[in-house]
Protein backbone atom coordinates (compact mmCIF):
# COMPACT_ATOMS: atom_id res chain seq x y z
CA UNK A 1 0.00 0.00 0.00
CA UNK A 2 1.45 2.84 -1.32
CA UNK A 3 -0.46 5.14 1.21
CA UNK A 4 0.04 3.30 4.12
CA UNK A 5 2.34 4.27 7.04
CA UNK A 6 5.77 1.94 7.60
CA UNK A 7 8.91 2.00 9.21
CA UNK A 8 11.66 2.67 6.57
CA UNK A 9 15.15 1.72 6.19
CA UNK A 10 17.22 3.86 3.65
CA UNK A 11 20.61 2.04 1.87
CA UNK A 12 23.14 4.21 0.50
CA UNK A 13 25.89 3.24 -1.28
CA UNK A 14 29.32 4.49 -0.97
CA UNK A 15 32.34 3.08 -3.00
CA UNK A 16 35.12 3.30 -5.08
CA UNK A 17 38.08 2.06 -6.91
CA UNK A 18 41.48 3.48 -6.29
CA UNK A 19 45.05 3.00 -7.89
CA UNK A 20 48.19 4.61 -6.20
CA UNK A 21 51.60 5.28 -7.36
CA UNK A 22 54.46 6.36 -5.12
CA UNK A 23 57.96 6.64 -5.88
CA UNK A 24 60.78 8.14 -2.96
CA UNK A 25 64.64 8.84 -3.03
CA UNK A 26 66.26 9.91 0.09
CA UNK A 27 69.62 10.67 0.19
CA UNK A 28 71.32 11.57 3.60
CA UNK A 29 74.92 12.68 4.72
CA UNK A 30 75.59 11.66 8.81
CA UNK A 31 78.76 13.82 10.38
CA UNK A 32 79.35 12.80 13.90
CA UNK A 33 82.34 14.63 15.49
CA UNK A 34 83.32 16.14 18.51
CA UNK A 35 82.62 19.84 18.77
CA UNK A 36 83.19 22.27 21.91
CA UNK A 37 84.07 19.06 24.37
CA UNK A 38 80.83 17.23 23.28
CA UNK A 39 79.51 14.54 20.66
CA UNK A 40 77.38 16.13 18.00
CA UNK A 41 75.69 13.62 15.09
CA UNK A 42 74.86 16.06 12.34
CA UNK A 43 72.13 15.19 9.28
CA UNK A 44 71.97 16.94 5.87
CA UNK A 45 69.57 15.36 3.28
CA UNK A 46 67.69 15.90 0.71
CA UNK A 47 64.37 13.58 -0.90
CA UNK A 48 62.18 13.70 -4.04
CA UNK A 49 58.93 12.30 -3.82
CA UNK A 50 56.24 11.59 -6.59
CA UNK A 51 52.78 10.72 -5.47
CA UNK A 52 49.87 9.52 -7.52
CA UNK A 53 46.36 8.63 -6.82
CA UNK A 54 43.49 7.62 -9.18
CA UNK A 55 40.28 7.70 -8.00
CA UNK A 56 37.21 6.24 -9.55
CA UNK A 57 33.46 4.84 -9.06
CA UNK A 58 31.49 1.54 -9.65
CA UNK A 59 28.68 1.15 -11.90
CA UNK A 60 25.54 -0.32 -9.50
CA UNK A 61 22.70 -1.49 -10.89
CA UNK A 62 20.11 -3.67 -9.03
CA UNK A 63 19.09 -6.33 -10.89
CA UNK A 64 16.44 -8.15 -8.31
CA UNK A 65 13.09 -8.57 -8.66
CA UNK A 66 10.73 -5.67 -7.09
CA UNK A 67 8.34 -6.98 -3.99
CA UNK A 68 6.56 -3.45 -3.07
CA UNK A 69 5.39 -0.21 -4.37
CA UNK A 70 5.89 2.91 -2.90
CA UNK A 71 4.98 6.24 -3.44
CA UNK A 72 6.91 8.22 -5.43
CA UNK A 73 8.90 11.64 -5.46
CA UNK A 74 9.97 14.40 -7.38
CA UNK A 75 9.38 14.18 -11.44
CA UNK A 76 7.96 10.77 -10.73
CA UNK A 77 5.13 11.26 -8.29
CA UNK A 78 2.94 8.40 -9.35
CA UNK A 79 3.74 5.22 -7.11
CA UNK A 80 7.11 3.10 -8.14
CA UNK A 81 7.92 -0.45 -8.10
CA UNK A 82 10.72 -0.72 -5.59
CA UNK A 83 12.36 -2.61 -3.20
CA UNK A 84 11.10 -2.76 0.88
CA UNK A 85 13.32 -4.46 3.14
CA UNK A 86 10.69 -4.73 6.09
CA UNK A 87 7.48 -6.43 5.20
CA UNK A 88 3.88 -5.41 6.33
CA UNK A 89 4.06 -6.99 9.60
CA UNK A 90 6.89 -4.76 10.45
CA UNK A 91 9.81 -7.46 10.14
CA UNK A 92 12.94 -7.57 7.75
CA UNK A 93 12.09 -9.54 4.37
CA UNK A 94 13.90 -13.02 4.16
CA UNK A 95 16.05 -12.71 1.72
CA UNK A 96 17.39 -9.25 2.54
CA UNK A 97 20.98 -9.48 1.63
CA UNK A 98 20.16 -10.91 -1.90
CA UNK A 99 16.80 -8.65 -2.60
CA UNK A 100 18.53 -6.07 -4.93
CA UNK A 101 20.74 -8.49 -6.99
CA UNK A 102 23.11 -5.52 -7.30
CA UNK A 103 25.29 -5.84 -10.46
CA UNK A 104 28.76 -4.24 -10.24
CA UNK A 105 31.32 -3.22 -12.62
CA UNK A 106 33.84 -0.40 -12.71
CA UNK A 107 33.13 3.14 -13.98
CA UNK A 108 35.03 6.03 -15.20
CA UNK A 109 37.92 7.95 -12.74
CA UNK A 110 36.38 11.07 -11.27
CA UNK A 111 39.44 12.37 -9.50
CA UNK A 112 43.06 12.26 -11.04
CA UNK A 113 45.48 13.69 -8.12
CA UNK A 114 49.22 14.19 -8.20
CA UNK A 115 51.86 16.22 -5.63
CA UNK A 116 55.51 15.83 -6.34
CA UNK A 117 57.91 17.18 -3.77
CA UNK A 118 61.79 18.67 -3.29
CA UNK A 119 62.72 18.47 0.35
CA UNK A 120 66.28 19.27 1.86
CA UNK A 121 66.80 19.40 5.66
CA UNK A 122 69.28 19.31 8.31
CA UNK A 123 68.86 17.82 11.97
CA UNK A 124 71.52 18.10 14.70
CA UNK A 125 72.03 16.26 18.05
CA UNK A 126 74.34 17.80 20.50
CA UNK A 127 75.60 16.51 24.09
CA UNK A 128 77.11 19.13 25.80
CA UNK A 129 77.23 17.10 28.81
CA UNK A 130 76.42 13.57 29.84
CA UNK A 131 73.26 14.71 30.94
CA UNK A 132 72.62 17.09 28.52
CA UNK A 133 70.63 16.89 25.22
CA UNK A 134 69.89 19.39 22.60
CA UNK A 135 68.50 18.66 19.28
CA UNK A 136 67.11 20.44 16.67
CA UNK A 137 65.90 20.38 12.74
CA UNK A 138 65.05 22.88 9.34
CA UNK A 139 63.21 21.43 6.68
CA UNK A 140 62.47 22.97 3.30
CA UNK A 141 59.44 21.68 1.12
CA UNK A 142 58.43 22.66 -2.46
CA UNK A 143 55.53 21.16 -3.97
CA UNK A 144 53.81 20.99 -7.41
CA UNK A 145 50.08 20.22 -6.83
CA UNK A 146 47.73 18.72 -9.66
CA UNK A 147 44.56 17.65 -9.57
CA UNK A 148 41.85 16.46 -12.58
CA UNK A 149 38.30 15.71 -11.68
CA UNK A 150 35.67 14.22 -14.25
CA UNK A 151 32.08 14.19 -14.25
CA UNK A 152 29.22 12.42 -15.07
CA UNK A 153 28.99 14.10 -18.26
CA UNK A 154 32.54 13.27 -18.75
CA UNK A 155 33.73 16.85 -18.56
CA UNK A 156 37.51 17.64 -16.99
CA UNK A 157 38.53 20.10 -15.20
CA UNK A 158 42.05 21.33 -14.34
CA UNK A 159 43.60 22.72 -11.32
CA UNK A 160 47.15 23.30 -10.38
CA UNK A 161 49.05 25.27 -8.19
CA UNK A 162 52.75 25.15 -6.25
CA UNK A 163 54.46 26.50 -3.47
CA UNK A 164 56.48 25.76 -0.38
CA UNK A 165 57.25 26.58 3.41
CA UNK A 166 59.74 25.62 6.06
CA UNK A 167 59.09 23.73 9.34
CA UNK A 168 61.39 22.52 12.03
CA UNK A 169 61.88 21.22 15.51
CA UNK A 170 63.45 22.22 18.84
CA UNK A 171 64.19 20.08 21.44
CA UNK A 172 66.30 19.32 24.69
CA UNK A 173 66.57 16.11 26.97
CA UNK A 174 68.52 15.88 30.89
CA UNK A 175 69.08 12.73 32.78
CA UNK A 176 68.29 13.51 36.31
CA UNK A 177 70.42 10.15 37.12
CA UNK A 178 70.46 6.63 35.60
CA UNK A 179 66.82 6.03 36.40
CA UNK A 180 65.25 9.20 35.34
CA UNK A 181 65.29 11.79 32.38
CA UNK A 182 63.20 15.12 31.32
CA UNK A 183 62.32 16.63 27.79
CA UNK A 184 60.86 19.72 25.95
CA UNK A 185 60.36 19.76 22.69
CA UNK A 186 58.67 22.27 20.17
CA UNK A 187 57.85 21.14 16.53
CA UNK A 188 56.08 22.74 13.65
CA UNK A 189 53.77 21.23 10.21
CA UNK A 190 52.06 22.20 7.98
CA UNK A 191 48.63 20.90 5.60
CA UNK A 192 48.20 21.75 1.79
CA UNK A 193 44.85 22.72 0.00
CA UNK A 194 43.48 19.84 -1.31
CA UNK A 195 45.81 17.63 0.59
CA UNK A 196 43.55 14.58 0.51
CA UNK A 197 43.82 12.68 -2.37
CA UNK A 198 40.56 10.48 -2.31
CA UNK A 199 38.11 13.53 -2.07
CA UNK A 200 38.56 15.97 -4.95
CA UNK A 201 36.63 19.14 -4.64
CA UNK A 202 34.81 18.35 -1.08
CA UNK A 203 36.19 20.80 0.71
CA UNK A 204 34.58 19.78 3.92
CA UNK A 205 36.88 16.32 3.80
CA UNK A 206 40.15 17.88 3.21
CA UNK A 207 39.80 18.12 -0.59
CA UNK A 208 40.66 21.12 -2.98
CA UNK A 209 38.89 24.34 -1.83
CA UNK A 210 37.56 27.31 -3.70
CA UNK A 211 36.96 30.98 -2.06
CA UNK A 212 34.32 32.75 -3.84
CA UNK A 213 34.00 30.62 -7.04
CA UNK A 214 37.33 30.87 -7.10
CA UNK A 215 40.29 28.34 -6.84
CA UNK A 216 43.07 30.01 -4.86
CA UNK A 217 45.93 27.56 -3.78
CA UNK A 218 45.62 29.63 -0.32
CA UNK A 219 48.50 29.37 2.81
CA UNK A 220 49.44 26.02 4.24
CA UNK A 221 47.16 24.83 7.63
CA UNK A 222 49.88 25.27 10.27
CA UNK A 223 50.32 23.22 13.29
CA UNK A 224 52.42 24.10 16.53
CA UNK A 225 53.52 21.45 19.05
CA UNK A 226 54.70 21.27 22.75
CA UNK A 227 55.40 18.47 24.39
CA UNK A 228 57.33 18.21 28.10
CA UNK A 229 57.35 14.05 29.72
CA UNK A 230 59.69 12.34 31.75
CA UNK A 231 60.59 8.85 31.60
CA UNK A 232 61.23 6.92 34.60
CA UNK A 233 63.28 3.14 35.23
CA UNK A 234 60.96 1.98 38.38
CA UNK A 235 60.94 -1.22 39.92
CA UNK A 236 64.75 -2.06 40.24
CA UNK A 237 64.45 -1.26 36.11
CA UNK A 238 61.74 -3.88 35.82
CA UNK A 239 59.56 -1.37 34.19
CA UNK A 240 59.45 2.12 32.19
CA UNK A 241 56.92 4.42 32.96
CA UNK A 242 56.54 7.62 30.62
CA UNK A 243 54.38 10.53 31.09
CA UNK A 244 53.88 13.92 29.04
CA UNK A 245 51.67 17.07 28.70
CA UNK A 246 50.89 18.24 24.81
CA UNK A 247 49.34 20.52 23.20
CA UNK A 248 49.11 21.14 19.17
CA UNK A 249 47.42 24.34 17.64
CA UNK A 250 46.35 24.08 13.97
CA UNK A 251 46.05 27.69 12.74
CA UNK A 252 44.38 28.91 8.86
CA UNK A 253 42.58 25.86 8.91
CA UNK A 254 40.06 25.85 5.73
CA UNK A 255 36.83 25.67 6.50
CA UNK A 256 34.05 24.21 4.02
CA UNK A 257 31.33 26.96 3.83
CA UNK A 258 28.25 24.56 3.34
CA UNK A 259 29.55 21.33 5.32
CA UNK A 260 28.60 19.60 2.20
CA UNK A 261 30.17 17.98 -0.81
CA UNK A 262 31.40 21.44 -2.26
CA UNK A 263 34.50 23.28 -3.52
CA UNK A 264 33.23 26.32 -1.60
CA UNK A 265 34.30 27.50 1.46
CA UNK A 266 36.10 30.86 3.61
CA UNK A 267 39.95 29.80 3.33
CA UNK A 268 42.30 29.91 6.23
CA UNK A 269 39.63 30.95 8.65
CA UNK A 270 39.83 28.78 11.03
CA UNK A 271 41.65 27.40 14.49
CA UNK A 272 41.69 24.39 16.31
CA UNK A 273 43.39 23.67 19.60
CA UNK A 274 44.48 19.87 21.88
CA UNK A 275 45.19 19.77 24.77
CA UNK A 276 45.66 16.41 26.56
CA UNK A 277 48.41 14.36 28.73
CA UNK A 278 49.44 10.62 28.09
CA UNK A 279 50.79 7.85 30.68
CA UNK A 280 52.80 4.54 29.77
CA UNK A 281 54.20 1.44 31.40
CA UNK A 282 55.63 -1.45 30.40
CA UNK A 283 57.75 -4.08 31.67
CA UNK A 284 58.12 -7.36 33.32
CA UNK A 285 56.50 -8.34 35.98
CA UNK A 286 58.33 -12.06 36.10
CA UNK A 287 61.11 -13.12 33.56
CA UNK A 288 58.15 -14.93 31.70
CA UNK A 289 54.96 -12.58 31.88
CA UNK A 290 55.22 -8.58 30.84
CA UNK A 291 52.77 -5.98 30.16
CA UNK A 292 52.33 -2.86 28.14
CA UNK A 293 49.75 -0.29 28.42
CA UNK A 294 48.82 3.56 28.26
CA UNK A 295 46.23 6.15 28.47
CA UNK A 296 45.88 9.48 26.60
CA UNK A 297 43.11 12.59 28.14
CA UNK A 298 42.36 15.01 25.53
CA UNK A 299 40.43 18.25 25.38
CA UNK A 300 39.75 19.77 22.08
CA UNK A 301 38.54 22.97 21.18
CA UNK A 302 37.37 25.26 18.17
CA UNK A 303 39.13 28.50 18.97
CA UNK A 304 38.50 30.51 15.56
CA UNK A 305 36.10 30.22 12.85
CA UNK A 306 34.82 32.42 10.46
CA UNK A 307 32.84 29.74 8.19
CA UNK A 308 30.11 29.27 12.00
CA UNK A 309 31.31 31.54 15.16
CA UNK A 310 28.83 29.95 16.93
CA UNK A 311 31.26 27.17 16.86
CA UNK A 312 33.99 28.81 19.02
CA UNK A 313 34.75 26.77 22.37
CA UNK A 314 32.83 23.54 20.78
CA UNK A 315 35.17 20.49 21.23
CA UNK A 316 36.10 18.82 17.85
CA UNK A 317 34.20 15.87 15.93
CA UNK A 318 35.23 12.21 16.21
CA UNK A 319 37.59 13.01 19.35
CA UNK A 320 37.31 10.56 22.15
CA UNK A 321 38.54 12.40 25.35
CA UNK A 322 39.93 8.98 26.85
CA UNK A 323 41.33 6.21 25.61
CA UNK A 324 43.29 3.09 26.89
CA UNK A 325 45.40 0.52 26.18
CA UNK A 326 46.76 -2.80 27.88
CA UNK A 327 48.25 -5.46 26.45
CA UNK A 328 49.70 -8.37 28.29
CA UNK A 329 52.13 -11.85 27.46
CA UNK A 330 53.38 -14.92 28.90
CA UNK A 331 56.32 -16.40 27.39
CA UNK A 332 55.05 -20.48 28.31
CA UNK A 333 58.28 -22.03 26.95
CA UNK A 334 61.11 -20.81 25.14
CA UNK A 335 59.09 -21.17 21.47
CA UNK A 336 55.75 -20.84 22.75
CA UNK A 337 54.27 -17.37 24.01
CA UNK A 338 50.65 -16.14 23.81
CA UNK A 339 48.61 -12.87 25.37
CA UNK A 340 45.75 -10.73 25.36
CA UNK A 341 44.86 -6.93 24.62
CA UNK A 342 42.28 -4.77 25.74
CA UNK A 343 41.55 -1.48 23.82
CA UNK A 344 38.69 1.10 25.00
CA UNK A 345 37.85 4.26 23.12
CA UNK A 346 35.29 7.07 24.66
CA UNK A 347 32.73 8.43 23.64
CA UNK A 348 32.51 10.65 20.46
CA UNK A 349 30.33 12.79 18.64
CA UNK A 350 29.76 12.92 15.18
CA UNK A 351 30.52 15.91 12.48
CA UNK A 352 32.89 16.76 9.12
CA UNK A 353 36.56 16.95 9.98
CA UNK A 354 38.71 19.68 11.90
CA UNK A 355 35.17 21.72 12.67
CA UNK A 356 33.13 21.40 15.97
CA UNK A 357 30.89 18.48 16.64
CA UNK A 358 27.53 18.38 16.02
CA UNK A 359 25.27 19.94 18.26
CA UNK A 360 21.76 21.60 18.53
CA UNK A 361 21.04 24.79 20.29
CA UNK A 362 18.00 25.08 23.03
CA UNK A 363 15.49 27.42 23.31
CA UNK A 364 17.67 29.15 26.14
CA UNK A 365 20.45 29.55 23.77
CA UNK A 366 22.23 26.53 25.38
CA UNK A 367 23.18 23.64 23.42
CA UNK A 368 23.83 19.59 23.38
CA UNK A 369 26.08 17.64 21.57
CA UNK A 370 24.37 15.19 18.90
CA UNK A 371 24.88 12.47 16.83
CA UNK A 372 26.91 10.30 19.50
CA UNK A 373 29.32 7.76 18.64
CA UNK A 374 29.26 5.10 21.93
CA UNK A 375 32.43 4.48 24.09
CA UNK A 376 33.66 0.37 23.24
CA UNK A 377 35.77 -2.05 24.55
CA UNK A 378 37.56 -4.68 22.08
CA UNK A 379 39.77 -7.52 23.37
CA UNK A 380 42.06 -9.57 21.27
CA UNK A 381 43.80 -12.64 21.61
CA UNK A 382 47.12 -13.73 20.51
CA UNK A 383 50.17 -16.62 20.15
CA UNK A 384 53.27 -17.14 19.02
CA UNK A 385 55.52 -20.33 18.33
CA UNK A 386 58.99 -19.81 17.37
CA UNK A 387 60.14 -23.29 15.06
CA UNK A 388 64.13 -21.83 15.13
CA UNK A 389 65.71 -18.53 14.96
CA UNK A 390 64.39 -17.76 11.50
CA UNK A 391 60.99 -19.05 11.18
CA UNK A 392 57.75 -18.10 13.92
CA UNK A 393 54.25 -18.25 13.39
CA UNK A 394 51.82 -16.25 14.83
CA UNK A 395 48.06 -16.34 14.93
CA UNK A 396 46.06 -12.80 16.30
CA UNK A 397 42.01 -13.29 17.16
CA UNK A 398 40.99 -9.84 17.22
CA UNK A 399 37.57 -8.55 18.73
CA UNK A 400 37.36 -12.22 20.60
CA UNK A 401 33.99 -11.63 21.53
CA UNK A 402 32.72 -10.42 18.32
CA UNK A 403 31.29 -7.03 19.81
CA UNK A 404 29.74 -4.47 17.83
CA UNK A 405 31.04 -1.05 18.08
CA UNK A 406 31.77 2.10 15.78
CA UNK A 407 34.41 4.15 15.22
CA UNK A 408 32.92 7.34 13.48
CA UNK A 409 29.67 8.69 12.84
CA UNK A 410 29.06 10.62 9.63
CA UNK A 411 28.92 14.53 9.45
CA UNK A 412 24.92 14.70 8.66
CA UNK A 413 24.66 11.52 11.32
CA UNK A 414 22.99 9.40 8.39
CA UNK A 415 25.01 6.48 9.06
CA UNK A 416 27.79 5.50 11.49
CA UNK A 417 31.24 3.85 10.61
CA UNK A 418 31.41 0.06 11.88
CA UNK A 419 34.76 -1.39 13.16
CA UNK A 420 35.98 -4.87 12.24
CA UNK A 421 34.00 -7.72 13.18
CA UNK A 422 36.08 -10.66 14.82
CA UNK A 423 38.55 -11.92 12.82
CA UNK A 424 41.39 -14.59 12.96
CA UNK A 425 45.02 -13.91 11.40
CA UNK A 426 48.05 -15.77 10.86
CA UNK A 427 51.40 -14.51 9.79
CA UNK A 428 54.53 -16.60 8.81
CA UNK A 429 57.97 -14.76 9.62
CA UNK A 430 60.90 -16.03 7.83
CA UNK A 431 64.19 -14.17 8.12
CA UNK A 432 67.22 -14.91 5.65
Amino acid sequence: DPNGAYDTITLSTHQGWQEVEYFANQANLLIENEVAGGHNNLIIGTEYTDHKVLNGVFNVANGGVTNCVTPGRGANSSPQANFCGIGPDGNAVGNINDLLGRQITRGRWDGDWQVETVSAYVMDTHDFSEALTVFGGLRWDSFDYRLLTQNNALEVTRYEYDDSFWNGHLGVTYRLNDAAMIYASFATAADVNGGESDVGTSASYGGLQTIGGEFRGGSPERSQNWELGTKLNIFDERFLLTAAIFQTTKKDVFESASGGYTPEGTGNTGENRVRGFELGLAGNITQAWSIQGGLTVLDTEVLESAANPLNVGKTLANTADFQASLQTRYQLTEAFAFGAAIKHKGERYGGQPDTAANYVTRDDGSFEYSNTVPSYTVTDLFAEYRFNPNLSLRVNVNNVFDKDYYTAVYRSGAFLYKGDARQTVATLNLRF
